[in-house]
């Protein structure tokens, strides 16, 4: 990983059957190098990382297929480049919440085919690619709330078929206009919700069942 600090004072544990490295709370500013072979989640939360450089993961290819959960969360993060993640292609938790994103590369996520939860909440995004979750056909659970976003481009989730969980409260959404969705798939695939979403305007909370999604929206 180039100039990275060496891998110090790290906790290695199991859980739920996964291999973890505990890198939380050390005071790093870079992704550390020597991270264990045999690590399936990485924590890195709590520290103080910027950026994370182009390649980032490259240098550990060998590693890069037991990752199944990355926590980055609760850094100074303000840029993801578009192809960081590229390597991961077996991630299946992704944690970027709680930096200071205000903007998302289109095809940032384009090779997490295999994703189940993305968790983008408490940042400053202001937009949202139209295509930028078009290939996590996996995800069951995407936070985004807590941001700065005003509106969401049609059939945003549209390739979303096994979301479960969606939240976007505390946006500065006024409406979430029915195109988000591509309800008319939602119908092939036999839902039994009713697709009849209205807007949801300023001051309203709801929670309603689109393509069995648990959408929580607090404006």
């Amino acid at each position: 990983m180039g100039n990275a600090p060496e891998l110090v004072g790290a906790q290695n544990y199991v859980s739920s059957g996964l291999r973890y490295t505990n890198c939380d709370s050390k005071g790093l500013s870079s992704v550390p190098s020597g991270i264990p072979d045999n690590t399936q989640a990485l924590q890195l939360q709590g520290n103080r990382i910027k950026r994370l450089p182009d390649g980032l993961f490259d240098a550990v290819g060998h590693i890069l297929a037991n990752f199944h959960i990355l926590y980055l969360s609760g850094h100074l993060l303000m840029v993801v480049p578009e192809g960081v993640f590229n390597r991961l292609v077996n991630l299946q938790n992704l944690f970027l919440n709680q930096n200071q994103l205000s903007a998302l590369p289109t095809g940032v996520f384009d090779h997490l085919v295999n994703l189940n939860e993305l968790y983008l909440d408490n940042n400053q995004l202001q937009a949202i690619p139209h295509a930028v979750f078009d290939q996590l056909t996996e995800l069951t659970r995407l936070d985004m709330e807590a941001n700065q976003l005003k509106s969401l481009p049609p059939k945003l989730f549209d390739k979303l078929g096994k979301l479960m969980r969606l939240q976007l409260h505390a946006n500065q959404l006024t409406t979430v206009p029915t195109a988000v969705f591509d309800l008319s798939t939602a119908r092939d695939a036999g839902s039994k919700c009713d697709m009849r979403v209205p807007p949801v305007t300023l001051a309203m909370e709801m929670a309603c069942c689109v393509m069995t999604t648990w959408m929580e929206v607090r404006c």
